[in-house]
């Protein structure tokens, strides 16, 4: 019978053995000073992509870090933006102005979340409008 070990302290699956019953598992539970360490269910489960969670074997999802999250999110944006505070970009200097703010609302993102913190929960600030969306109302007018 194919058993899988998983940490109890995680309950990601870490390994597994083929036993000729329950009986000769014990050894595998514990660490060499005899702590209860590792737990084990029935089946052969692929190692690191699945955990134990109440007594249920299920895909293991490793948790993203909130903070590095959001700063690989507003790095992009910001490189994404640089074209706003050149001197010969062709916003007014009002629309810089807003740029400037976004900019640095963004660079102070990280600072408002934790590393446990959930990525569907950030929220990002919104862009402000660009020269496109003037030179096409310059035009139409």
């Amino acid at each position: 019978m194919v058993y899988s070990l998983y940490k109890l302290s995680t309950g990601i699956i870490h390994g597994s053995v083929d036993l000729p019953n329950e009986d000769y598992i014990e050894s595998y539970l514990l660490d060499d000073d005899g702590n209860l360490v590792n737990g084990y269910v029935e089946g052969s489960y692929q190692i690191n992509n699945f955990q134990v969670v109440d007594n249920q074997v299920i895909p293991y999802q490793v948790p993203i870090n909130c903070i590095l999250w959001v700063r690989e999110q507003r790095n992009v944006l910001l490189k994404n933006s640089d074209w706003t505070q050149n001197n010969d970009s062709p916003l007014s200097e009002s629309k810089k102005s807003e740029w400037a703010i976004y900019r640095q609302t963004l660079r102070d993102l990280p600072a408002q979340y934790n590393e446990n913190d959930e990525i569907n929960n950030v929220v990002f600030p919104d862009k402000p409008t660009w020269f496109y969306m003037q030179m096409v109302y310059k035009y139409q007018t």
